[in-house]
Parts: C-alpha cells; structure tokens; sequence
C-alpha cells in the first residue's frame, strides 16, 4: 500500500516521506520506491543597491525515484499505472502514470521522461530530480533563466522551465492534511535532473542532492521572479547579424535572448535571404530592408524604413561599432531612449576621446603623411618610442601598429591612409602594464555592475614577456625590455575573471566608470580596453605558459608609483560574442539581455512607465555567487602570414568536453591576407574552454584553500580561479603532448568505465624532467572491493613492492579501495627511510577515503585501505611535501570520464611516448540484462622481462566476483599475457599488476567455487568473466610492446605444433628473447633474420633432458628418434613463415623461408616490402608433416600445442635512451 505523504505542521522547515508504488513502463512492470524532502527556504541574501536582505523567490522539493526491481510485461508497450497502485489513483503511481488529466502539468511530464529514459538505459536506476517551488507571486525575468543559470552546473543532467513569459507565477503553499508532491509537481515553476551516478547507493544520491542545494542557492538567489511582467516592446536591431540557422555564432545570443524577454526584433539589414527567411518563420521577428552604406544620409534613410515598420517601434540598438553613433542619431530623430549621440561619438573617436577624458595624455592625431611630416617638425621634443599608431576610429585591433623608430611610424601612418581613408592616425605612447577588458554595466548614470578580463599579451607584445622560473616568479634583475616592432595585435587569448590584485581590480572600475560618467553615459553596456601601469603583476612566461604573476619589484621599497589606469578605447556596445559568451558561463550575466533592455530605457531618472525594464536590468545583472562561478579561457587562433586557408583538423575527442564554444570563420580555400600588409590578422578560428574539472572540483577547492595558511592574503576565491587556470594549462599541454602519428591510434577516444570507480592525476612536480605530464594518480572504489596482485621475481624489489605485497596478504584482498601511484621516482634502493615514504602514501590516501559515514565497519568488513605503485629513476627518494600535499587534492580531481581514465594513464608513465588505456564490456550468463564493464591503465617502455607482471597495470570491474578467485585468475592471465612479452632482457625492480572488482554493477555473485558446481550459469559465469580478463590484458601486454624504447616493429612470435605447452612457450620466449632477432629485423635482411630465428629455435631446448646422440652429428636411430620426439627439435620437421599480422585470411600467401628443414629462396624485393611493415610475424611449426608421415604415424602424438610471445626489433634510438 502506497505510504502517506501529507502533512501536518504548515511552517515545517523540512518535511518528507517515502511512498512505493509500481508502474507499467515501456513493457516493464518496475516496482519503484520514492524518496521526497521538502528543503527549508534557503537563506536572505544581501541587496548591494540598498543595502537590505532579498528572500530568494523559491525553495525546492527533492524526489528521489529508486527502481527497486524491472520485470518484463509481454504485450504491453506503453508506460501505465498497475493496478496495484490503486484504483483511485490517488497514489504517487497514479498520480505520474495514470490517464493523463486535463491539468497533466510539464513538471509531471519531465519526471515521466526521466524515470522512463532511465528504466529503458540502465534497466535498474535511481531517477532524482529537485522541483523548483516558486516563494512569491509574479513573474519570471525570463523563460529561460533556470537554464541559463545553471549552464555550468556539472551536477545537472537537464534543467527545465515550468513557465513561459508573461505567465503568472503563484507561490507555492500548503494546507493542512493535503499531499504534497502532487501539488508540488503542479506549482512548481522549473525542474533539474541529477546526471547519473556510478554508484546505486541511495545515500550517494542524497549528498549529491544536497551540493544540487547549494548550487541552486549559488546561481538562484537572487530577485528573477517579478512583481509585474514585462510589457511587450519591439525593439529595431540595426546590422542584426544572421542567427544560428545559418551557423553565425555571432548573433545567437541575441536573437536567444529576444525570445526569452518576450521582445519583438526589426531587422534592418540589407536584403539577405536569411533575413526574409527569419521573419517568414515568425517568432518575434521582422525584417525591414534598408541600405546601410555608410554616408551621410544613413540615419534619415533608418528612420524612413522603421516608419514602414507593421507596429511602432519603442527603442533601437546595434551590435556593431560601426553604427553605435548612427543609431544613436535615429533614436534622437525618432524620440526613442539613447544616450547623447556626442557622446556615443567621443566613444567612436579615439582622438576627441582622449582630449574629453584623459586630457593629461600626450597624443597626436594626424590626417595623412603630409600633415605627419609638418606635425613632427613642429614638435620641441622629438618622440619616444615605442609609440601607437591606430585609425582615430576603428574596431578589432584593425591596422593598429606598434613602431619602435620613425621609418616604422612612417610606414604604419600611409597604411592606414591608403586601408581606411578618410581616417586620421592617432599616435599614442605605448603603455606598459597588464591589458585588461573592462565591460561595465551603467543603469541611471550609475555602475550596477563590472567585472574585468585579463587580455593576455599579442603576438606583437611576445617580446615584452621576461622569462620566469618554474615557480612563476620572475628572474631576479629581468628589467623591462623595449618591445620589437610588429604588425599584428590581433588577440590570443583571454581568461576571466582577471587575477589581477583586488585593488587594481576596484581601481579599473571606479576610473572607468568616471569617465564614461564624464562623457555623459547614462544607460547601456559599455567595453573598454585598459591597462594598468605601475601594476603589483604583469604576464611572465612560466612552465605553465604565459600567466599573471606577481611583480618582483612590487613590494621590494615601498616608493613604487601608484598603480594608474591607461585607457585605450571605449565601445558603447557589449563586448564581442565570445567574451560575452563567456562572461554567461563564468557569472551568469546575459549582456544580449541587457543590451535589449538599456535600449528601452529612457534617460531621466525617477517613475516611469519603464521601471519594469529597470527592474529586469537590475536583477539580471545579479552574478552567480563566487562558488558557483566558473573560469573561462578564450583562445584564439590568428593567422600570422597571408596565403590559402587549407583547413583545421576537429577537435580533439580528450579536449571536446572542454570546449563550451568553437567556431572557424575560414572557408578552405579563402585567401587570408598578409597581416604585414593588411594592418590586421585573421583570425580562422576560436573557442572559450572551461578549465575546470566539474563543479564539485571547484566546491572542493575553495573549501581547501579557505583553510589553508599557505596562500597569500589575497580573496580565496581569486586563489581557487588562479589553481584551476594552472590546471588548465596543464590540461591543455599534456592533451596536447606530442604523439608519434603512428602511436596516435593505439590512444583511445572513448571507453566503458566500470560503475563505482573513479580516478583521478595531478602533477606533483616529483621529477623536474616531468614539468607538464601528470605524475601521480589515484584510483578508488566507491566500496570495498576485492584484490588481487602480482609482482615482479626481481631480488632487490622497490618499496612499493614489499609494502603491497605485505598488505594484501595481511588483507587476503578484502577491503581494499584503491591504489596510489606515482611516475618520476621509483623509490628503490633506498632503505627504511623509502619503505616509510610507501607507506605514508598508502595512509594518506586511506585517510581521505574513509568518510564519516564509512567510519563504523560493519561485521565482516574490512577497513577501506590502498596500495602503491612507484615507477621512474631509482635511487633517489620521493620529494615527500610535494606528494602528500598532492593526494590531499586528488579527491578534488575524481571522475569517471574517459578523460579522467586518460588522464590516470599518463601519470603512470615515464619514458612511454603515449598513454596506454584500454577497456570492454561483458555479460554474465547468470545475471542477464546487466552489462559490466573493465577497464584497465598500463605502462611500459623499457625494462620488460617475462618474470610475473612485467610492467606496471591497474585493472578495474564492476563485477561481482569472490575475493579468493582473483589472484588465481590474475596470475593465470599474467602468465598468457604480460609474461609473454619481452623487449631488452631487464626485469624491473618495480613491476607490478593489480585488479580490483567492487561489484557495483549488481548481480549475484560468483567465483572458481561456483565453476566446480552442477550449475552450469555459474560455471559459464566464471568463464565469461576469464575470457573478458584475457582479452584486455592481452590488449594492455600489447600496448607495452608496442611503445618499447626506440622501437619500430611490433613483431609476433607464434609457435605452434609443440608436444607441450611449457615446450611451446620455451622456444617462443627463447626468440623473443634474442638481440639477434631484435636487430636482425631492424636491417631489413629477411635471409639472414630467418637465420637468426632457427638459431635461437636451435638453442631453447639444449638443457632438456634425454639421450644426446642424434646431437653429436652420428645421425639419430629411428627407434630413438621417435622416442626423443617429445623432448628435442626434429629440424627436418621445422618450418619457418613471416607475414604481416592480420594477412592470413588475405590471398596472399606469407613468406616462407624454411620448410621441413631446407632454405627456401625469396625474391628479395618482396622480403624487403615485407619487413618494411610495422607489425609483423614470425610462424614457426615445430610439427610440419604431410598427410602421408600421419598416414605412417610418423608422429604419434594426437594433441600439438600453441604459444604466442610480443616483442619488438633494438634499434640506435634505444641505445639513445638508456645509454645517458
């Protein structure tokens, strides 16, 4: 029976229930179990205009749909409600699946889609989604603000909206004895989907919800629930750039943002399909045509094509630098709001600019090379240089110029009088400082809001950076240096929020905002370009790039000047599309939104018919809080000589997930023009990234960096942005590293990763030699699993190898919830002290792994505990601070992304030129329906012997399998995979392999016990579950061999025909083994390689034992042959092919170079195309009879045997490698 919901206390801070019901869906009768909470009202946050506290228009109800069990219904398709769920359908049941009513509301069919896409993905799930339950009447700023909001939210998997513009919204309430959830479902105003978690542990789900909380009080908290709607208005768009159905980023945001206010676009343009097109669709939008030629006559000719407009029009605006004071002289013609025309000129005018607002700099404006040579004869003292040379009005870095002697400003000045004539030249001094872009936001002459973005230095400004350590700190006595002449000051690359000091910070705003003020601004977006003299920080090439660090000199006397602000032009527009975009991801500010609205505001202060509009301003220029703010990277790819566009290869799939916005503005084959002549780059492409590993990663950080003393007193979240824009830098580099192009297909794109498990790398900065790679990773179980581990035969083991040997078999392989491991320093050889440093990595890592909850063990459980691994330079100890401070970050860093695996992959690896990572998915015959996944990361390069695990492997599954089967398992597959391979002969002191199955998939639980019973599901199970093991660490050996040190040929020995397993083995591993073979094939002889081949063949078998007699060349009885055939090598029964792996099905036949003992002849010109191959294999049949010798019974035994060893070929690059 489904339990009671309703309540009792009207002003609970908390309430919730729990109610079962079962429902019919997609052909499944599931059995469902819901969790609800309603969540108190969260907290007042301050107003800044006026100081008093805002209750934050809503509060939220978390619904939590477990499926307890799935059962199939044949015959049924639709989703419906059993009959157990009542006949009244007053039940939850009911209530979401019975016969859709005439109220059926949106937010009852967005948990319907939910629960049904998740029964039909994952068969058994749980289904959360959080309602938004509106505080006040009224209405929404706009119908898609909940989403927009929350565009970088991680923890969401779809965000939806319950309301539409100019709906009325009515707080949600309560009475006594009524239900809540039905009502919650019909007055709620929007809805979040929790993405799915890889674990089906409910109290996972309900702290996931409650960090879902606190980001919805981050990005929610403010007044986007209206007293009045906004009335509707239709606002003209001149030079309205294409919208995204003909794939112009450009003017998305605008044409988003109109349909979200509910505001109607004119569109002036001139006669383009597209536009026709547009307003024929409808939605908001007219097309009005008119000539935009630039002259004199343009405003009249706006305001006679408006006045054809169907309806009047309430306001006008532009995006484009080029019309800002044109449209500012047709809302004067037309009475619409606008600022002063002049003053929308003086912003226009980089010239009359400067003398209206920074009358104290020496400039000098100039019409032309004739009135250049008379201004400069005039002048009492000569020019300094570098100087500025720019057009007077301009826009995007156009013909903008920086010269360092007077031929240069000469050549700089007739550029712009021949590509922008009519224009002046302004010649201004070249200021020194960080370059910011400053977009600030004016409502009634005053600042409501501003931020400021760190514009990173130009290709022409290369030269100005000084050198830095590894620290980021500038090298002592580095003086500023005088900038080369260049052409290009085309962007590079912009991150926002700046890191510049919070006092410049404020400095920037207050300064800039005084001077708009003194121009006469009075509403509107405005994007000024500045730098900030005398700053405590400048740009510095580090190890991470270039970055923002803090000035040597700043602090050293005390005498510095004041930090100052130099401008360098104002836009009266927002800024371009993709800093606006990005600003939207990294505060939440819509500047297409504000831009619409400043244009309906009229300039007078006090009651208005528009105070609507300045209440949506107002509101809508509320940021995120700083936890919920994300960093965002633009960068931009700028052509830096002319010629042919021929294209740009698709991002990568390990840097797609990062990349929010991109877009190429070339065609293949547009001609791009020489920037030395053009005075401007093109830029083909661009994109903002998001260098942040997930929302969660970003809580974590600012609760850490919060705590600690280390950091300098500076706001913690300007810390926390500074961390997470290193890290992507790093990012950037080490998905970026350069990979041999005929490695870069072993790299995996995409992968399945085992439920409950997450990883997670860092740079610890453990060798120096490892400045960009990660080099310390964490793989963890969200529950104990069990293990298994094999390790390396060598005598003089590392630390990592005694001290997880001990714990396993102290642990027998229970309880274990991960592994540590760390690339750069091998810790070997170094006594007590590195056996100690072993374990303080195993107890810090357990440390963070036990959580309150996980505290109390239960009966039968073992503590969470981990393992280690250590791989790099021996000798040396591990650089302790740095690796412990590094793990104490790692849980920050967790995931289960294809990224996050790649991730762990490279941090294990040293001399390896790619990361190895491979993965599958398996069933399980007695557990049908559930499809499990392992996924495993490996490494190797060098010191690769067959001696137990070889190499360094981590395996994962989510498969339910009994702890005391794994080792046996592990080490059989060892021995068929990793102990078959061999590149140099060295056994490492430090190989080891490792397997942890958690079991979170589900399942009924298997092992080797289970194989010996009559049950013929468990014994299938336990087979599956080897072969799926075999396959992927034979993928994982392969990789290994695949990347050896300096190798070119990946090369096969297989030995079939043997009379046993271990002889079979022995004289594959004794070829595999050879330097005679490795080098052989690196000559490209195949004669004298076959040679080397037999040779090693010959020799495997000496020390067998058994009579000698045909050895010594008296020729062997027949009698005695046939009794020493199952311990020596008959040669006239040996035969010797090589192919190219994967040619044996093809017509062409493989290359045979023995047959039964006797040479064959081989055209050498295909033995030489033969060994030019990559992959190639040696066939050696030990038993190679015709049908007559069987018919005899020449041989007289009924089974033969198989094995397989990898290797590589030796080559000069190897001896470069080890030889140093």
């Amino acid at each position: 029976m489904p339990q009671s919901d309703s309540i009792s206390t009207r002003n609970a801070a908390h309430l919730g229930g729990t109610e079962e019901f079962d429902a019919i869906i997609a052909g499944n009768r599931v059995f469902f179990r819901c969790h609800w909470k309603l969540n108190g009202e969260p907290k007042a946050v301050e107003d800044p205009d006026d100081n008093r506290s805002l209750q934050p228009p809503c509060r939220t109800l978390d619904l939590v749909l477990v499926a307890i069990s799935v059962m199939p219904q044949y015959g049924k398709g639709a989703s419906s409600l059993s009959s157990s769920a009542g006949d009244d359908n007053r039940g939850l049941g009911g209530f979401l699946w019975g016969p859709p009513d005439a109220v059926d509301s949106a937010a009852r069919r967005f948990v319907r889609a939910a629960v049904d896409r998740n029964i039909a993905q994952y068969a058994s799930s749980i289904t959360a989604v959080k309602l938004l339950l509106p505080t006040v009447d009224g209405y929404a700023l706009r119908n898609d603000l909940i989403q927009r909001r929350l565009l970088t939210c991680d923890l969401v998997e779809e965000a939806a909206e319950f309301t539409s513009t100019g709906k009325e919204i009515h707080a949600f309430d309560f009475e006594e004895g009524t239900r809540v959830i039905p009502r919650a479902l019909d007055g709620a105003v929007g809805a979040m989907l929790q993405k799915q978690l890889p674990s089906m542990q409910l109290q996972l789900v309900e702290y996931t919800l409650s960090l879902l909380e606190a980001e919805v009080t981050g990005r929610l908290s403010f007044p986007w629930i209206s007293h009045s709607p906004l009335p509707k208005f239709r606002l003209a768009v001149v030079e309205a750039r294409p919208n995204e159905m003909v794939a112009a980023t450009a003017g998305m945001g605008m044409y988003r943002a109109a349909r979200a206010l509910g505001i109607d676009l004119i569109i002036l343009e001139r006669d383009h399909e597209w536009a026709r097109k547009l307003a024929a669709e409808g939605g908001g939008v007219e097309f009005v045509p008119c000539d935009l030629t630039q002259d004199d006559g343009l405003p009249d000719r706006i305001v006679e094509a408006l006045s054809h407009s169907r309806q009047p029009v309430d306001g006008i605006t532009t995006f484009n630098d080029y019309y800002t004071h044109v449209t500012a002289l047709v809302a004067e013609k037309m009475g619409l709001p606008t600022n002063p025309s002049q003053s929308i000129h003086l912003c226009r005018d980089k010239a009359k600019m400067r003398q209206a607002v920074c009358p104290d700099t020496q400039v000098l404006s100039v019409q032309g090379l004739a009135d250049l040579r008379e201004k400069l004869s005039g002048l009492k003292t000569p020019l300094q240089y570098p100087l500025i040379v720019k057009p007077a009005i301009g826009c995007a870095s156009e013909g903008v110029t920086r010269v360092s002697s007077e031929a240069d400003l000469f050549m700089a000045v007739d550029r712009i009088e021949q590509k922008f004539p009519g224009t002046s030249s302004l010649l201004e001094p070249y200021a020194s400082g960080p370059e910011v872009d400053v977009n600030l936001v004016f409502l009634d002459g005053k600042l409501i809001w501003g931020e400021v973005v760190d514009d990173f230095p130009t290709s022409a400004e290369v030269d100005e950076i000084a050198d830095s350590n590894a620290s980021g700190v500038p090298n002592r006595g580095a003086g500023p240096q005088t900038p080369s002449s260049s052409i290009s000051f085309a962007e590079t690359s912009d991150i926002l929020p700046s890191i510049l000091p919070s006092d410049e910070l404020d400095l920037l705003k207050r300064d800039l905002a005084e001077k708009l003020k003194r121009l006469g601004i009075r509403n509107g977006i405005f994007h000024l370009e500045a730098r900030v003299e005398n700053s405590k920080a400048r740009f510095a090439m580090t190890d991470r790039g270039v970055e923002v660090v803090p000035r040597e000199d700043s602090t050293s006397t005390g005498n510095e000047p004041d930090p100052s602000v130099f401008l360098i032009e104002i836009n009266a527009r927002i800024p371009g599309h993709q800093e606006s975009y990005s600003v939207e991801y990294t505060y939440g500010i819509d500047y297409y939104a504000l831009q619409l609205l400043a244009a309906l505001v009229p300039p007078g202060e006090g009651k208005s018919a528009h105070d609507v509009v300045k209440t949506h301003i107002r509101a809508l220029s509320r940021p995120l809080q700083p936890s919920s703010q994300f960093p965002t990277h633009i960068v931009f790819s700028a052509a830096t000589r002319g010629g042919t566009f021929l294209g740009t290869d698709a991002l990568p799939a390990s840097l797609a997930r990062w990349i929010t916005n991109s877009k190429v503005y070339k065609n293949v084959g547009d001609v791009i023009g020489n920037p030395s002549v053009e005075g401007k780059a093109d830029i083909p492409a661009h994109g903002p990234s998001r260098p942040m590993v997930s929302f969660i990663t970003m809580v974590t950080l600012i609760r850490s960096v919060t705590v600690t003393a280390l950091w300098p007193p500076r706001r913690s979240v300007n810390v926390v942005r500074q961390q997470l824009r290193r890290f992507s830098n790093k990012f950037e580099l080490y998905a970026n590293a350069p990979i041999p192009a005929n490695k870069r297909r072993f790299v995996p794109d995409s992968g399945f990763y085992p439920k409950g498990f997450s990883v997670a790398s860092i740079n610890a900065g453990i060798n120096s030699t490892k400045r960009t790679r990660p080099d310390l990773t964490m793989v963890k179980s969200d529950v104990p699993s069990c293990g298994a581990a094999v390790f390396t035969r060598n005598k003089f083991p590392a630390a990592s190898v005694t001290v997880s040997r001990k714990h396993l078999s102290a642990t027998k392989g229970n309880g274990l919830r991960g592994i540590i491991a760390n690339a750069g320093c091998a810790n070997l050889f170094t006594g007590q002290a590195g056996l100690d440093d072993a374990a303080a990595m195993m107890n810090t890592a357990n440390e963070l792994l036990v959580s309150p909850s996980s505290a109390t063990v239960a009966v039968g459980e073992t503590p969470p505990s981990v393992i280690v691994m250590h791989t790099g330079k021996g000798g040396e100890r591990l650089p302790m601070d740095k690796v412990l401070q590094s793990i104490r970050h790692l849980p920050e860093r967790m995931g289960n992304s294809h990224q996050h695996w790649l991730g762990a992959a490279e941090a294990i690896c040293t001399t390896d030129t790619f990361p190895k990572l491979a993965s599958r998915q398996f069933e399980l015959p007695s557990n049908p329906g559930i499809v499990y996944s392992m996924a495993g990361i490996t490494k190797g390069a060098g010191m690769i012997h067959p001696n137990m695990a070889t190499t360094l492997g981590i395996i994962c599954t989510d498969a339910p399998i009994l702890a005391s089967d794994l080792q046996a398992l592990l080490a059989d597959a060892t021995d068929k995979t990793y102990n078959c391979i061999s590149i140099e002969g060295d056994t490492s002191t430090n190989d080891m392999v490792a397997i942890f199955a958690n079991g979170a998939a589900g399942g009924k639980t298997f092992g080797q016990d289970l194989e010996r019973s009559t049950e013929a599901a468990a014994r299938d199970d336990f087979r599956a579950f080897k072969q799926a093991l075999d396959e992927l660490m034979t993928e994982m050996a392969k990789l290994v061999v695949r990347d050896a040190e300096g190798a070119t040929k990946f090369i096969t020995i297989r030995v079939r025909g043997a009379w046993s397993p271990a002889r079979a083995r022995r004289v594959a591993g004794a070829v595999a083994r050879s330097v005679l073979v490795k080098t052989g094939v690196t000559a490209g002889d195949l004669k004298n390689w076959g040679g080397t081949i037999l040779a090693a063949v010959g020799s495997s078998l000496l020390d067998v034992p058994g009579p000698r007699d045909h050895e010594l060349g008296d020729g062997p009885d027949p009698e005695a042959l046939r009794v020493d055939e199952s311990r020596a090598i008959v040669p006239e029964r040996v035969s010797l092919s090589v192919l190219p792996i994967g040619r044996l099905a093809d017509t062409e036949r493989p290359v045979v170079v023995l047959r039964r003992g006797m040479p064959i002849d081989v055209d050498a010109s295909a033995a030489r195309a033969l060994l030019e191959h990559e992959d190639i294999e040696a066939l050696i049949d030990m038993d190679d009879v015709d049908l007559d010798d069987e018919k005899d019974g020449m041989t007289s035994h009924k089974q033969k045997y198989e094995a397989v060893y990898w290797t590589s070929n030796l080559t000069q690059d190897f001896v470069a490698v080890n030889g140093g």
